[in-house]
């Protein structure tokens, strides 16, 4: 494919002029509180329809394996306990992954040691669990169709 000295001239105009605005806007950016979490887990999930942020916090945090659930406008935080169940092992609920439906205002939080994805409602904080399969890593959602894929980290064979 060959571009013409035109053609070259307005992709490398439009290339200066995205890096010049996304250089303008980074130096915009301030940060305008800070709210305490727990210090685990890096998992962040944003509902940009409610303006909620959601981290999961894992076993080994304050305030143990749970959800820190920010609202963005106030940023006041509340805490969603992860419930520990029957047949739970180890350190367990370890959430490893969360990610938000926004269309459905559903929170789902993968958990690794528990092997289900815990689901909360948006609206209310109220959960329930899911069981899946062995060692779940992570989740994705697709708002559109409302389906939620869910990746497993495969068991390597042990070597002697």
């Amino acid at each position: 494919m060959h571009l013409t000295n035109a053609k070259k001239a307005l992709v490398g105009r439009s290339v200066v002029v995205f890096l010049f605005l996304l250089a303008g806007s980074a130096r915009a950016q301030t940060v305008t509180s800070t709210i305490s979490v727990g210090s685990g887990w890096p998992h962040v999930a944003v509902n940009p329809v409610t303006n909620k942020v959601y981290v999961a916090n894992g076993p080994g945090d304050e305030p143990g394996a749970s959800v820190t659930v920010i609202d963005g406008a106030t940023n006041t935080a509340t805490t969603v306990a992860l419930d520990k169940h029957p047949g739970c092992f180890g350190d367990c609920p370890t959430p490893v992954d969360i990610a938000v439906n926004s269309v459905t205002n559903k929170v789902y939080v993968v958990g690794w040691f528990s092997n289900d994805v815990t689901v909360i409602d948006g609206a209310t904080n109220a959960t329930t669990t899911v069981a899946v399969g062995s060692t779940p890593g992570s989740a994705a959602v697709n708002s559109m169709t409302n389906k939620i894929y869910v990746q497993y980290r495969q068991q390597r064979p042990h070597r002697d």
